[in-house]
C-alpha cells in the first residue's frame, strides 16, 4: 500500500508540474513574455531620439530588414504681441504667416506664446487659420486682453 501512495504523490507532482508549464507557455504565447531586458521594449522613445525639437528615428531597419521611418516634427515658434504676429523676429500679417508656416515644410507643429499685451481676437484668429490648414499647434495661453 506503502507503493501505491509513492507513486500517487509522484503522479500529482507530476500534474502540477505541467500545469505550471503549460500557465508559463500560455503567458509566453500571448505577449506576456520573459525579455530579461532584451529588445527594444513596447514605450515610446526607446529608440527615439529628441534634439532641439526634432524626433528622428536612431534605428532605421526593422529586424525583416525593411525601412523604417520616423516622420521629423520640426517646431515653429510664433508670438501673438497685441494684434500682430512675431516669427524669425519679423513682423507678421495673418495670411502672411500662414503661408511662412506651409512654406517651412510638411511636419510641424507651431507653438504659439501668447504675451501679455495680445488681444483674444489676435489669438483666436490665429487658431482659427492654423485649424482651417490643418496645421497642428500648441499654445502657452495667458490671460488675454479685450
Amino acid at each position: 500500500m506503502s507503493k501505491e501512495k509513492d507513486s500517487k504523490k509522484g503522479g500529482g507532482i507530476i500534474i502540477v508540474l505541467l500545469i505550471i508549464i503549460i500557465i508559463v507557455a500560455l503567458l509566453a504565447f500571448f505577449g506576456k513574455g520573459f525579455g530579461f531586458g532584451l529588445g527594444s521594449g513596447d514605450g515610446f522613445g526607446n529608440d527615439a531620439v529628441q534634439v532641439e525639437g526634432q524626433i528622428s528615428d536612431t534605428n532605421t531597419e526593422s529586424d525583416t530588414g525593411t525601412d523604417v521611418s520616423v516622420s521629423e516634427i520640426s517646431y515653429i515658434d510664433v508670438t501673438v504681441s497685441g494684434s500682430s504676429y512675431l516669427y524669425q523676429n519679423s513682423s507678421y500679417e495673418l495670411s502672411a504667416l500662414i503661408d511662412a508656416i506651409k512654406a517651412a515644410g510638411d511636419n510641424i507643429e507651431v507653438h504659439i506664446t501668447v504675451e501679455d499685451s495680445a488681444t483674444a481676437n489676435a489669438y483666436d484668429d490665429l487658431a482659427a487659420a492654423l485649424n482651417e490648414n490643418g496645421i497642428p499647434y500648441s499654445s502657452a495661453e495667458q490671460e488675454l486682453s479685450e
